[in-house]
């Protein structure tokens, strides 16, 4: 498993009880299993869900621990190890999903909607 951070300024910001939220912070998560790479995404919201730092802290225990042959992102899921990180758990679902997803609608690493163009989503890019 890997990722890497990203950062993103709000067009508009987005306001709430606790304040305006200008810029959004997170990580795009992927793995590589049986030749296809599921992709996910972790963007805390402190108050909401854990810190951006504790996001980080969870995806690089995860990560280290997927390098070393100890675990991987799915048993991350069902034994309660992101049970306090939800962000992060978000973003192994989302790259557990894409992973159990069919891979027909990407080709050329870039993602299909049927019967319409391409979405420009190049993955290749995001994880070379």
């Amino acid at each position: 498993m890997r990722f890497r951070e990203f950062a993103v300024d709000l067009r508009t910001p987005l306001s709430t009880a606790a304040g305006d939220i200008e810029r959004r912070e997170g990580f795009l998560v992927a793995v590589d299993a049986a030749g296809e790479t599921g992709v996910g995404e972790a963007t805390p919201l402190p108050g909401w869900t854990e810190s951006l730092a504790d996001c980080r802290d969870a995806l690089a225990g995860l990560a280290e621990d997927d390098a070393t042959g100890d675990a991987d992102p799915e048993s991350a899921l069902e034994n309660g190890t992101l049970a306090d990180a939800p962000a992060a758990r978000h973003a192994v679902s989302l790259l557990d999903a894409d992973l159990a997803a069919d891979p027909a609608p990407v080709r050329d690493g870039r993602m299909r909607v049927p019967d319409g163009p391409g979405l420009g989503i190049d993955v290749g890019a995001v994880f070379p």
